[in-house]
């Protein structure tokens, strides 16, 4: 993978040449991203475009364009936090396609994520043990309440 940044330190570009695919980050006036190009020569499709929308510091929506047509559209809520709460996400012409609820716990960290698409609904849950200064040193994940996946994380502190 290769990147490439502007003098302000933003990513302008990266490449992935493994799969011939380049994504050109273009930023507006206040240095947010603001809009998102795909590119690929060999995977034969043409100009693929994420159009980012912000509310504030927050993403409130992101369109994809394919060839000039909006293909999908997501929706980003907030809490008082800046922690996204509720995503959803649209096909082209608006049909709901799929969401996501998401709880945090009292350490601000992510807890619950309900998934809903019109097939199923799926629930990732996540159980943290933490250390004397707030911090999580184990996650422990779960997919429809069956263990998934465990990271711990060992944080030095420096005096």
């Amino acid at each position: 993978v290769i990147f490439k940044h502007n003098i302000q330190g933003q990513m302008i570009e990266e490449f992935r040449k493994n799969y011939d695919i380049r994504l050109l980050a273009f930023y507006d006036e206040n240095g947010y991203l603001n809009k998102v190009k795909e590119e690929s020569e060999l995977q034969g499709y043409g100009e693929k475009f994420y159009i980012i929308k912000r509310e504030n510091e927050n993403i409130s929506e992101i369109e994809i364009i394919e060839d000039n047509k909006l293909t999908n559209k997501s929706f980003y809520k907030y809490d008082d936090f800046g922690n996204v709460r509720k995503v959803e996400h649209y096909n082209g012409v608006g049909d709901l396609l799929s969401s996501e609820l998401i709880e945090y716990d009292v350490e601000n960290n992510k807890s619950k994520i309900t998934s809903q698409n019109r097939f199923r609904t799926t629930l990732y849950s996540y159980d943290y043990s933490y250390d004397d200064c707030g911090n999580w040193i184990n996650n422990k994940f779960y997919v429809n309440g069956e263990f998934n996946s465990e990271t711990n994380r060992k944080i030095q502190y420096y005096q």
